[in-house]
């Protein structure tokens, strides 16, 4: 879910870094400068109160879960949240007040958990279950409704009770989820004739089923990426270090840019707030941050976090 606001200024050596007008042009030609001035954001990241917004990270390292919990954007550690509850945490996502929802799953692969956080809380408020191995999830901003992106899709209402399920197409192998500002969804996947491109499908706001959307050629490493709305376009990611920037229109996708995140390994998870952007790398333990969507250099790391598996940004809600 993209949190909108004004980004921080960047600066580069010698190249000012421009989105790419047409198809296929890389954001980005070298590594930026990172200007001294704080950001700014209609929500209040990076502003007098920017630490009292939060970033969770979720992690499996050596079979020790932990979901840790970041002032942001500073990344100062603040704390763990109760361990007693994590099995195996994995994708994040957060609601306008605040909540983080964790999925959780167990050691039978026929479901899992989902742990709701209230800001800043180390023990959940509430637990919900989905059927099959849950990975990433996202919030309807128009409704509250909270997706799971599981063997099915499951959509909880108003992230409550027991949720709506709706059937993948047939060769289709779904990886992420997100909703635009109008209440659509995107899962992001890939189909299993041809794992090395990226596929496209859309739970349309009031729909009964999917619909399939037509890609331009986007590649994919053995690690499939996730997917977010920037307030603009959706933001794929290749499970390495690039960026796709997709214009949806209809039932068609058009590749307006792409951005390199150096630094990152395997960032399948990430998260756009202002203009920054957050990923998890899953083959190292860090956490890194970017200009979105210029990207270059990481201007901030979190070392020691474990392999990141998801990472969200809980916006204060005072």
């Amino acid at each position: 879910m993209m949190l909108l606001g004004v980004g921080r200024r960047y600066l580069t050596a010698g190249l000012v870094i421009l989105l790419a007008a047409c198809a296929g042009q890389t954001l980005t030609q070298g590594p930026p400068v990172v200007s001294s001035g704080a950001g700014t954001s209609a929500l209040g990241l990076g502003n007098d109160t920017s630490e009292q917004n939060l970033l969770y990270v979720s992690s499996l390292q050596n079979s020790n879960p932990n979901v840790l919990i970041y002032t942001y954007p500073k990344g100062r550690f603040k704390t763990k949240v109760d361990k007693s509850a994590l099995t195996f945490p994995h994708g994040e996502c957060a609601d306008r007040r605040g909540h983080v929802f964790v999925t959780n799953g167990t050691s039978n692969p026929s479901s899992s958990g989902i742990l709701e956080y209230a800001h800043a809380g180390k023990t959940p408020i509430k637990t919900l279950s989905v059927k099959g191995s849950a990975d990433q999830c996202a919030v309807d901003p128009t409704t509250g409704n909270l997706a799971v992106v599981s063997t099915q899709l499951a959509i909880f209402r108003r992230a409550h009770g027991t949720p709506t399920y709706y059937s993948f197409p047939n060769g289709f192998d779904r990886v992420a989820c997100d909703f635009d500002n109008k209440g659509n969804l995107f899962v992001d996947g890939v189909t299993k004739l041809n794992q090395s491109r990226a596929a496209l499908i859309e739970l349309p706001a009031g729909a009964g089923g999917f619909e399939r959307i037509k890609m331009p050629p986007v590649s994919e490493t053995a690690t499939p990426g996730g997917v977010r709305w920037d307030g603009k376009n959706l933001a794929i990611s290749n499970g390495a270090s690039t960026i796709f920037l997709l214009k949806i229109s209809g039932t068609n996708a058009k590749n307006v840019g792409a951005a390199e995140f150096y630094g990152s390994a395997g960032m399948a998870s990430f998260w756009i707030a202002g203009g920054d952007i957050v990923g998890a790398n899953s083959l190292k333990p860090t956490v890194m941050v970017w200009a979105y969507p210029a990207g270059g250099q990481p201007f901030k790391v979190l070392h020691r976090t474990g392999r990141g598996d998801g990472v969200a940004v809980s916006i204060s809600p005072q």
